[in-house]
């Protein structure tokens, strides 16, 4: 594909709960298997892919062939229910084709919770086979709402200025979202969805020094029910005064430490 096309073309295919994205911008994957810095327009399509845990983001390239598994938040994860799969596929013709560099292509399927991609060529030579497990099949464990609602707080990282807002990983089953609004000045709004048990944290980065947040967390249950829970961070520095010498026209303040 060429790479001056800025926005991929997108094909879901879903199967036994398994999810591939063909991507059709080869700059989309490609820096994340070769470790390189990603532009914002891909950060912004790799952060949805995490969000709802693609199993496998394929993206075509003329002639490259690649794989990066488990790759999350910068990461390879070593966590078995986070971490996204890409590929850099090999498509169509090839340049200077020869008996030893003839045209690939590729096979999709998916079947028990696993996707298995089989590397071919024009002939119909199998080259490889990369299977992907789904991380989207986990037990659930039933849990109640209340011990749900109890298990959410806020922790704040000062080095990193973010606020994290922590829950239970049996949200997992039980709830569909979490919506998080910030109140005081409506410029931070953001949302998780629980695709596996590893889903339990939200985080909210660019905290900034000095400000006062209020958080309105909205959780939305199975049933569709939904519960509100506030959280306030307060960061501002206080501000202590006296006042003295208050007349009509004229008042002193005194710092008080």
């Amino acid at each position: 594909m060429n790479n001056m096309i800025k926005l991929p073309l997108f094909l879901g295919i879903v199967g036994a709960s398994c999810g591939v994205v063909l991507a059709g911008v080869n700059a989309l994957a490609a820096p994340i298997i070769a470790q390189n810095e990603i532009d914002a327009a891909n950060a912004a399509y790799i952060k949805l892919f995490e969000k709802y845990s693609v199993d496998l983001v394929m993206a075509g390239h003329y002639h490259g062939h690649r794989v990066r598994s488990d790759y999350y938040e910068g990461h390879d994860s070593t966590d078995k229910y986070l971490g996204v799969n890409y590929m850099t596929l090999t498509f169509s013709g090839v340049k200077s084709r020869s008996e030893s560099n003839l045209a690939k292509g590729y096979l999709v399927e998916t079947h028990d919770g696993t996707i298995t991609v089989k590397y071919i060529d024009e002939n119909g030579k199998l080259l490889g086979t990369y299977n992907f497990d789904t991380k989207k099949e986990a037990e659930v464990v039933v849990e109640t709402k209340e011990n749900l609602v109890s298990s959410v707080n806020g922790t704040y990282d000062e080095t990193n200025k973010t606020y994290t807002i922590n829950m239970s990983n049996k949200f997992y089953g039980n709830a569909t979202r979490v919506e998080l609004t910030e109140l005081l000045r409506g410029e931070i709004e953001d949302y998780i969805v629980f695709p596996t048990p590893s889903y339990n944290k939200l985080v909210i980065k660019n905290i900034k020094d000095f400000y006062q947040y209020k958080f309105k967390v909205t959780i939305t249950f199975n049933d569709g029910t939904k519960e509100d829970i506030y959280l306030d961070l307060d960061l501002a520095t206080p501000i202590n005064l006296q006042a003295t010498d208050v007349t009509s026209s004229s008042i002193k303040l005194k710092a008080l430490t």
